[in-house]
């Protein structure tokens, strides 16, 4: 495990030709806990680094939204935070791939949200537990700005604490045929092949309406068909199958996430102090039973 005050230096190691890290963010909860073991499988199965973060909120200090966090190496470093760090690269070591096993730490101080973002300008994913708020009846606070605002894809780790993860269930992407779409599709194949699982793609049946939390599908068939048929033979490897899909497609998704081990929709990177994912991608955040990566453009 490599020590803080090298950690902090991460942004500028991340250059050149070093393969972007995936990047967990981490609080010591038995949620951050379970997305880290998570995240390990991922970065593994990726061949990429992994960067754990933890950070430490400033006493009776607020962030303003976007502003830059403070960092700080080990003579900051909080008793708890130790803690907590240790108990995370012990889990990551005992079930990670070697390439992964020694993950770079980092300790931060100032807003999660803030410093999260940060280091997800170059990373290849963002990995962070599904925080809730509200005795567990809202989306925290940090999971929803860090989905809204990160430069990367973002995964939020939902699914049955301590169990083991459902290697062997499919992958489920979002796609209907639309370019805003598209990143699902394309990062859907990629992490089947990586994960050596099946795909399946959902697509909305056109000009059906998918519910209160999202909108109507209008893309004709064909172009779906298209897209969906020439990424499968850029991925040969992966099993795929499309499935057509009408009624609200939040709920089909709830539904497919109890038999799949990752939902992968498309999502717009937003701004501003008030900025929230779409309405689909907070209904999943709330009632996903597995893992929701939500894709950006790369």
């Amino acid at each position: 495990m490599s020590s803080t005050g090298e950690s902090v230096a991460m942004d500028e190691r991340s250059g050149g030709d070093r393969i972007p890290p995936v990047v967990l963010g981490t609080d010591g909860s038995s949620v951050s806990l379970n997305a880290a073991r998570w995240a390990a499988y991922i970065a593994g199965a990726l061949h990429a680094p992994l960067l754990v973060v933890h950070v430490l909120p400033i006493p009776g200090h607020r962030h303003a939204a976007g502003t830059r966090p403070w960092f700080h190496g080990p003579r900051l470093a909080d008793p708890d935070a130790a803690v907590a760090v240790r108990r995370t690269a012990l889990i990551i070591g005992t079930c990670a791939a070697p390439a992964v096993a020694e993950p770079d730490i980092e300790i931060a101080i100032g807003s999660a949200t803030a410093v999260l973002v940060e280091r997800s300008r170059r990373a290849r994913m963002l990995v962070v537990g599904a925080q809730t708020a509200f005795g567990e009846r809202r989306t925290g606070p940090t999971t929803t700005g860090v989905v809204a605002r990160a430069y990367s894809s973002v995964a939020v780790w939902r699914g049955m604490p301590g169990h083991p993860i459902p290697r062997e269930r499919p992958v489920v992407a979002v796609f209907d045929g639309s370019e805003s779409t598209l990143p699902a599709l394309v990062q859907g194949f990629e992490l089947a092949e990586a994960l050596g699982a099946g795909l399946e793609v959902v697509r909305p049946r056109c000009g059906m309406p998918t519910g209160r939390y999202g909108a109507a599908a209008v893309v004709p068939p064909s172009r779906t068909a298209g897209s969906t048929a020439g990424m499968a033979r850029e991925h040969p490897a992966v099993r795929s199958s499309e499935t057509t899909v009408s009624g609200s497609l939040p709920h089909v998704l709830a539904r497919r996430s109890a038999t799949s081990q990752l939902l992968v929709v498309a999502g717009r990177r937003a701004t501003g102090a008030s900025a929230a994912p779409g309405p689909t991608v907070m209904f999943l955040l709330r009632h996903s039973r597995c893992p929701v990566l939500v894709c950006r453009p790369r």
